[in-house]
């Protein structure tokens, strides 16, 4: 090996700093948009189970609701646009 060769192989091989500079930002910017959507999952996870707890709450009331309905007026169809309601018919009559 010549005294040449040894020296170039001592200098690192290297791309541009402008080509640096942008690998640089893209994987900021991956990194970022990695965070922000990891953020909005879990903001929408709570959300859901937020939204799911209200919901299970408005049908637990409901169902209460339908329960004191029933034991007023017995088995009853409500016309939920007008509140016009009319007895079922059971099958013993």
């Amino acid at each position: 090996m010549t005294k040449e060769r040894k020296i170039i192989d001592m200098v690192e091989n290297r791309i541009t700093e402008h080509q640096l500079s942008k690998i640089q930002g893209f994987e900021e910017n991956l990194e970022k948009g990695k965070n922000f959507f990891g953020g909005l999952s879990l903001q929408y996870e709570f959300q859901k189970s937020s939204l799911l707890s209200q919901i299970a709450k408005i049908d637990e009331e409901y169902s209460k609701f339908r329960a004191d309905l029933k034991d007023q007026y017995g088995e009853i169809d409500i016309d939920v646009s007008t509140g016009v309601y009319t007895h079922k018919e059971t099958k013993g009559e």
